[in-house]
């Protein structure tokens, strides 16, 4: 495994940036106790601490999450145009930036995906279930849901790469990630 941080203060607040490379899978221990895999070529921004109402992290590529339960404190993951909200969970999220998608899997717990609205409020546009994949298209802005009883969309955080019934050119970008 291989990862570098860098560290950065704004308003007095550190974040840390974990870099997984081209050829690599980086876990992270979040300071919440929280577990993050991290895919080739990804990246995750997050506060050495978390404050406020809840712990964000901003996510570039795909992440498998395993996070720890606190009721009070809502976990954010910023992927793009969305945000994955949860409480205490297991999901992965795909976003990366050349895709015209964002994927959501969710194996245990409850995720809300949310769109930020008038006024930069945030609106839930899908509430998944285990088994659940959300897959946001951003040139139409339309959330599709279907249910995937399978381990294929999180598979990669164990080194395996999963296809079922998949487009070949899927295939190719896939592999061509690792």
């Amino acid at each position: 495994y291989y990862s570098s941080v860098s560290i950065q203060t704004t308003t007095n607040i550190a974040y840390n940036e974990v870099f997984s490379s081209v050829d690599a899978i980086t876990k992270i221990i979040l300071p919440d106790g929280s577990n993050v895999w991290l895919n080739h070529s990804s990246s995750l921004r997050f506060p050495a601490t978390f404050q406020g109402k809840s712990r964000d992290v901003e996510l570039k590529g795909e992440g498998y999450f395993e996070i720890a339960h606190n009721p009070d404190m809502p976990f954010v993951v910023n992927a793009g145009e969305l945000k994955i909200a949860a409480l205490g969970t297991k999901f992965n999220v795909m976003a990366y930036a050349g895709e015209n998608h964002i994927e959501t899997s969710l194996i245990e717990g409850v995720v809300e995906i949310q769109k930020t609205g008038e006024g930069k409020k945030a609106v839930t546009i899908s509430k998944m279930k285990p088994n659940d994949l959300a897959i946001y298209n951003k040139e139409n802005s339309k959330i599709t849901t279907k249910t995937v009883k399978d381990e294929r969309y999180f598979s990669w955080k164990d080194g395996k790469l999963i296809f079922t019934a998949e487009p070949m050119e899927e295939v190719v970008k896939k592999l061509g990630r690792w």
